[in-house]
């Protein structure tokens, strides 16, 4: 398949003598972080994946693998071109493809990019792998939306309006429907604003909070608005966010106090 990528913001085809950009191997679904037990007196063996607090399986990190091809006037030509690749090729940023360009998959490059030149040294082709998170993500926050320009097809899913999905005012208790619009579960970021001690939680697990905060389920931290640490007077569990409707329930200490919230 031939496509085109950015890697740390810079596009392949930024490259003068980069002439086409294919994929060797891109799996479409990652492979299950498997921890099994197989006992000699049974047939098969005992699979304990989703035996964690998530009651999930979790997945290893993908290998992708791209082919670039390169061609140019002549040997010393084609070395220049060679060396600026060698020197984007490293390190880690996010990766964009051309054909799925709503989204974007942290990468790093795992092994040295051999290449094999043709053609007296007119041509050369380097193989490129790169190690990525199981999953993808946005390439912009729910919380404002597709923006002009962002390379989404105008037929896509992703509604305009999506940030108002995600922005509640006014809200004094009881439910708030929040949508994952991916296909994993998601751990959310959560601002709570205007109220001093609440209850939230979801999909059976939740937190008590003190004050106005900001709860980050990825990193299992809860700071003020400031950015300072309030993880010593909360109590509870984390949550994530099943893919498809979830209801995000709400209790205010004070049936009178209404809050602002965020997710994202």
């Amino acid at each position: 398949m031939k496509t085109g990528f950015s890697f740390k913001g810079v596009h392949s085809y930024d490259f003068d003598g980069v002439a086409a950009v294919s994929t060797d191997d891109r799996p479409i679904v990652p492979d299950v972080k498997e921890t099994t037990f197989s006992p000699l007196n049974r047939d098969g063996a005992y699979d304990f994946s989703a035996a964690n607090p998530a009651g999930r399986e979790y997945y290893e990190e993908r290998i992708f693998q791209l082919k670039i091809k390169v061609k140019a006037a002549n040997i010393g030509e084609l070395q220049r071109t060679l060396t600026l690749l060698a020197r984007w090729l490293r390190g880690s940023g996010d990766l964009i493809f051309d054909d799925i360009p709503a989204v974007k998959w942290a990468a790093r490059i795992v092994e040295a990019v051999p290449y094999a030149p043709e053609r007296e040294g007119k041509k050369a082709e380097l193989d490129v792998k790169f190690r990525v998170q199981p999953f993808s993500e946005m390439t912009f926050d729910v919380t404002d939306g597709p923006v002009l320009d962002s390379g989404i097809p105008l037929d896509s899913a992703i509604p305009l309006n999506l940030g108002e999905q995600f922005d509640f005012t006014e809200v004094r208790g009881g439910g708030i429907l929040i949508h994952n619009i991916g296909d994993v579960p998601a751990l959310p970021i959560v601002t709570i604003e205007g109220i001093y001690g609440v209850m939230i939680g979801c999909n059976g697990k939740g937190l008590e909070v003190p004050a106005e905060c900001r709860i980050d389920c990825e990193r299992k931290i809860v700071t003020d608005l400031s950015g300072n640490s309030i993880m010593t007077e909360v109590s509870g569990d984390f949550f994530e966010l099943a893919p498809g409707a979830n209801m995000l329930s709400v209790l205010p200490r004070s049936e009178h106090e209404s809050c602002h919230i965020t997710v994202r």
